[in-house]
């Protein structure tokens, strides 16, 4: 028997109301989900320009050795931000890995009646 999605979050509205929790994380004793981090992801990202923009400023600095440091620093931090974005799209991709994950169990503990306290 296929469950529908509106049946499932019915379903499992019920049997969370029916334990006195609030999630199926609580239910389960699972951790919550990772929050999404773009929005930390995204600060890192401002931040690292605001210090390629300064450090372009300063390059023309009279001292020569001031100016290697600033160089080799820019060239060190250059693409930081685009490996920042490869981290956000990975930790995209494991947070959905772990949602599908979730689903599929709550579908399946529904299509075969199994009860909750014989997980736990």
């Amino acid at each position: 028997m296929e469950t529908s999605k509106d049946e499932s979050r019915l379903k499992w509205g019920n049997i969370k109301d029916e334990y006195g929790v609030g999630t199926t994380e609580e239910l389960f004793g699972l951790n919550d989900p990772v929050e999404y981090q773009c929005s930390f992801i995204d600060e890192v990202v401002k931040k690292v320009k605001s210090i390629q923009r300064d450090m372009n400023y300063y390059r023309h600095d009279e001292k020569e050795d001031l100016i290697h440091r600033l160089d080799s620093i820019s060239y060190d931090i250059g693409d930081l931000d685009d490996e920042i974005n490869d981290i956000r799209a990975a930790l995209e991709e494991v947070r959905e890995w772990g949602v599908q994950w979730k689903e599929l169990c709550k579908r399946l503990i529904l299509q075969f009646n199994i009860e909750i306290n014989e997980i736990n």
